[in-house]
């Protein structure tokens, strides 16, 4: 009898031990993440029966930061739990608050105090969670294994990795592989998309897979393909690295581009060598975006995948196993006669037991700009006196004395030029030359020293044309005096007997000086000979370059000639000579000149 009840004692207490483990209350605590929702989400968590029915217990709690963080204490029991959450969230794409507040929720099974975190996966499983527990028989830890792997398939992830944590403990502040499938995910989803898309989409994805763990909807499909290849990766890591710093924690967000298919290929990151990346001049700056280079660029191709290698090709074919293989920095050179250069160069990556990466494009335009001719401190023409000359530009000068044309291996201009010679013809050419540009136009100036010359001596009378013809024929040099820039350059004009002429600029000779084309037709016309103000007049037929600029702003065209009329007057010892040339409604040219013998 004494047997029987202890027997009975014994039963009645393992009953009694059983019942408090099973009403034994647990703690609850977790992160609720879009991004992090924000202080004040509501969190509800309520008890379900094995039929995952709620059985009416329902607790509430919230977000107590704005890291997203939750706890309950003390209340839930063992058994099945879902967790809902609505609430204000940062949008890590935008890197600012949601404008309008998001549910999240998850499906747990509590058996201890524990950590349970709510998110965009949590929620994608839930309903199918609860299928296979009710209608294939799974037990809960089969069924969600099953479900994480099939949606993360719908992203091309695979799960059978043993590092990837459960969903709900991923947390997207942490910095391993888990964290960042999470935050991929979660990217791709947003996106552009407002709260209620959002929403929706989830909702859709939800229920597409509930029965069957494959997501069917082609545009769907097509949706989250183009929003994982329009995301900025850098910005978003930014975004979210300047939130967790506001709030006062210092965290470093993984590059999570290895868990998205950025090319619309099917194959993540991970699954493939990486892209080649370009960099050129040491930096990673978007080329395209600011225009051509003006300098030879020393070209770097880089792999993040580890041993890969790279192949490449400069005339714009799709390169190959059997192209170049890129073993150290390209120099791509411009041209040195100043003309547009375009390089397009194809590489791609490749590594062992890795799908090869994409073939990466990008074209290098490179324009040498343009290289100030060398001045001159005395403009070409006659001088009274001896001349120190000296050249000036930022870049190294080389000149000749002997009328040839410079090149860099030409005399280098260190010091002044000496021009002291009597009655000689002294020419000097020059250039600049830039290293890895373009050399500058010839800057050409002509000397003579003449003791008894005057440029302010009167002007004469001629007395006949053919008197004008003969003296004005031969080479003349000097210098005009142009309104136009308010500046004067050195010219040479030679006059010929069959009545044409040619001009050539000297000296000074930069390029925007430049507003005449001066390949000119000239004649002699009496029609003017009765006129008391002048002797004579000269008409010459001058064209112009209608795209010539002066000052950068004016252009000067055809219709602002007035049949350019050029007086010709001869000084008293017919060593001078002024022409003035004449614009409608416009200042004059003054031509300053002295005739070489």
């Amino acid at each position: 009898m004494k047997k029987t009840l202890f027997q009975i004692f014994i039963l009645l207490f393992t009953i009694s031990c059983q019942k408090d483990e099973l009403d034994q209350k647990h703690n609850i605590d977790g992160f609720v993440q879009k991004g992090p929702f924000i202080q004040g989400a509501e969190v509800r968590i309520q008890e379900l029966s094995v039929d995952l029915i709620p059985n009416g217990k329902t607790y509430f709690t919230e977000t107590n930061n704005d890291f997203g963080s939750f706890s309950l204490d003390n209340e839930i029991t063992e058994g099945y739990t879902e967790f809902v959450t609505t609430g204000f969230y940062f949008n890590e794409v935008t890197g600012k608050l949601s404008n309008a507040p998001i549910s999240l929720r998850g499906i747990g099974y509590v058996n201890s105090s524990q950590k349970f975190n709510l998110n965009i996966l949590t929620t994608l499983i839930a309903k199918r969670i609860k299928h296979l527990i009710i209608n294939e028989n799974y037990s809960f830890g089969d069924s969600k294994i099953k479900a994480q792997k099939e949606v993360l398939k719908v992203f091309y992830i695979d799960f059978s990795d043993d590092t990837i944590l459960s969903f709900e403990e991923m947390d997207i502040s942490g910095n391993e592989i888990s964290n960042s499938i999470l935050l991929a995910v979660s990217c791709i989803l947003q996106y552009d998309n407002s709260e209620a898309e959002l929403s929706e989409l989830i909702q859709k994805i939800s229920s597409d897979i509930e029965t069957d763990g494959v997501l069917d909807s082609e545009s769907i499909l097509n949706e989250i393909r183009s929003n994982s290849m329009l995301l900025d990766i850098n910005s978003i890591i930014t975004n979210l690295e300047s939130r967790y710093n506001h709030l006062g924690i210092q965290i470093t967000i993984p590059s999570f581009k290895n868990y998205i298919d950025k090319n619309g290929d099917g194959i993540i990151g991970i699954h493939e060598v990486a892209d080649p990346e370009y960099i050129f001049d040491g930096t990673h700056e978007d080329h395209q975006n600011t225009g051509p280079y003006i300098d030879d660029i020393e070209l770097t191709i880089k792999s993040n995948t580890e041993n890969a290698k790279i192949y490449y090709t400069l005339d714009g074919q799709d390169p190959t196993i059997n192209s170049n293989l890129y073993t150290s920095p390209i120099i791509i050179k411009g041209d040195p006669d100043g003309n547009m250069t375009k390089t397009t160069i194809k590489s791609f990556a490749i590594a062992e037991n890795l799908e090869a990466s994409n073939i990466i494009e990008q074209t290098f335009e490179i324009l040498y700009p343009d290289v100030r001719a060398p001045s001159f401190n005395y403009l070409s023409g006659t001088h009274n006196n001896s001349l120190s000359i000296e050249l000036t530009s930022p870049f190294p000068i080389y000149y000749t004395l002997d009328g040839s044309t410079p090149n860099t291996e030409s005399k280098l201009y260190t010091t002044p030029i000496p021009i002291n010679c009597l009655d000689c013809i002294s020419v000097i050419k020059a250039m600049a030359k830039s290293p890895g540009q373009r050399q500058s136009i010839v800057s050409t100036s002509i000397f003579k020293i003449d003791e008894s010359f005057n440029p302010n001596d009167p002007d004469i009378i001629l007395s006949n044309l053919e008197e004008a013809k003969t003296k004005l024929l031969g080479t003349w040099i000097g210098y005009v005096e142009n309104p136009f820039i308010n500046k004067s350059y050195g010219v040479k004009i030679v006059f010929n007997s069959d009545n044409t002429y040619n001009t050539q600029v000297l000296g000074n000779n930069e390029r925007e000086y430049l507003t005449v084309s001066y390949a000119s037709v000239f004649h002699y016309d009496d029609i003017f000979e009765n006129d008391p103000s002048w002797s004579r007049f000269y008409e010459i037929n001058t064209l112009f370059d209608t795209n010539s600029k002066v000052n950068g702003e004016i252009k000067v065209g055809p219709n602002d000639i007035n049949i350019l009329d050029i007086r010709l007057s001869f000084n008293n010892n017919f060593k001078g000579l002024n022409l003035i040339a004449k614009f409608k409604n416009a200042s004059n040219l003054i031509y300053h000149l002295s005739k070489l013998e």
